[in-house]
C-alpha cells in the first residue's frame, strides 16, 4: 500500500484534491441528502446533550501516559482491521509537554521568558520611585504581545496532530470516551502520510476519512462497552459540520436552508462560521465530513477501507 500503487489505481490523484471535493459536494442532489444526514444527527446530538445534562453519560477519567501507549497500540489495530491495512505500524504517541525538549516546545518557553523579563521591566517605576517613560510602555507592551503568541502557540501544539516531520502522534488529555476516537483520527493521518497524500491539497479528503475512522471506534466502543458517552464528541463534531456544509451550499445554490435544521447548538459552530466568514466556505473537516457521509448512506462504511486501496471513486 504505497503512494505509486494508489496513485495508480485512483487513475488520478486530481479526483480527491479540495477543490474536486467541494465542487463534487456542491450539487443540489446533495441537498435532500445532507438535510436528512443533519437531521438525524442533530436528534442524536440532543438526546446525548439531554443525557448529559442529567449526569446519565459515563465520559470516564483521563489516560495517563503509561496507560495510553498500551491504548494507542489497540486502536491502532482496530483501525488496520477496519481498513483492511496488513503492516500497519504504530507511531510513537503521547501528550504535548512543554518541558519536553524539541524545536516548538523551545520557542514557546523562550516565548513565554522573553514576555516575563519584558512586563516585569515595563513594571519596574511601579515598584521604584523611578518614572516611567517610553522604554518602559514599550517594554510592556512587547512583553505582553510575546506573552499572548506564546499562548496560543501553546494552545494550538495541546490540540491532537500528527506530526509530519517527527511520524509521532499528539494527543489532548481529555476523557477516555473523548480520546479513543481521536486517537484513531491521527493513526488515520499517519496512514495518510504512508500513501502518499498527507499533504495539504488532499485536506478535504484526509478530514473527511479520518472522521470516518473516528465514527467506526466510536461505535465499536459504544456497543462493546454498552457507553452513549462514546458517541458525544463525535456526533458534536458531525453534526455542526454537517450544518457548515449544509450552510454553505445553500448560500451557494441560492437555497433557503431549513431552520429548523440550524437550531441544535454544537461546540463546531463559533469554529465554522468564523471559517466560513474568513475563507468564504466551510473548513476542510467540514467539506470531506459531508461529502464521506452521503457517501457512506449510499454505500456504507466499507468506502473508508476501499478509498485507500484504490477500489472506489467518487462518482
Amino acid at each position: 500500500m504505497d503512494a505509486d500503487n494508489y496513485n495508480s489505481e485512483i487513475e488520478n490523484i486530481s479526483d480527491i484534491e479540495n477543490f474536486q471535493m467541494r465542487l463534487r459536494l456542491l450539487s443540489e442532489d446533495n441537498i435532500p441528502a445532507i438535510e436528512e444526514l443533519l437531521d438525524k444527527e442533530s436528534q442524536r446530538l440532543r438526546r446525548l446533550q439531554r443525557l448529559k445534562e442529567d449526569g446519565k453519560l459515563d465520559f470516564g477519567d483521563n489516560v495517563s501516559p503509561e496507560e495510553l501507549k498500551e491504548l494507542f497500540s489497540q486502536i491502532c489495530t482496530e483501525v488496520d482491521e477496519f481498513l483492511g491495512i496488513q503492516d500497519g505500524e504504530v507511531p510513537d504517541c503521547g501528550y504535548f509537554n512543554i518541558f519536553k525538549p524539541g524545536f516548538d516546545s523551545t520557542s514557546i518557553l523562550l516565548l513565554y521568558a522573553l514576555s516575563a523579563i519584558g512586563v516585569a521591566y515595563g513594571l519596574t517605576p511601579l515598584f521604584t520611585d523611578q518614572n516611567p517613560d517610553i522604554d518602559h510602555f514599550i517594554s510592556a507592551a512587547l512583553g505582553a504581545l510575546a506573552s499572548t503568541q506564546a499562548a496560543i502557540s501553546h494552545l494550538a501544539l495541546k490540540q491532537p496532530a500528527y506530526d509530519l516531520s517527527s511520524k509521532g502522534v499528539t494527543l489532548k488529555k481529555v476523557a477516555r470516551t473523548d480520546l479513543i476516537p481521536m486517537a484513531g483520527h491521527e493513526y488515520a493521518h499517519s496512514i495518510h502520510d504512508k500513501i502518499g497524500i498527507a499533504s495539504k491539497t488532499y485536506t478535504a479528503f484526509t478530514e473527511g476519512h479520518a472522521r470516518g475512522v473516528e465514527k467506526q471506534l466510536a461505535d465499536n466502543y459504544r456497543e462493546r462497552e454498552d457507553n452513549e458517552a462514546f458517541l458525544y464528541s463525535v456526533s458534536d463534531m458531525t453534526a455542526g459540520e454537517l450544518k457548515s456544509a449544509y450552510l454553505w451550499m445553500c448560500r451557494q445554490l441560492g437555497l433557503l436552508p431549513r431552520k429548523s435544521l440550524l437550531k441544535t447548538r454544537t461546540n463546531r459552530d463559533r469554529i465554522e462560521s468564523w471559517y466560513r466568514l474568513i475563507h468564504r466556505r466551510p473548513s476542510h473537516h467540514a467539506v470531506g465530513n459531508a461529502l464521506f457521509s452521503i457517501y457512506e448512506t449510499l454505500k456504507g462504511r466499507e468506502i473508508y477501507k476501499h478509498m485507500i486501496h484504490g477500489d472506489f471513486r467518487f462518482e
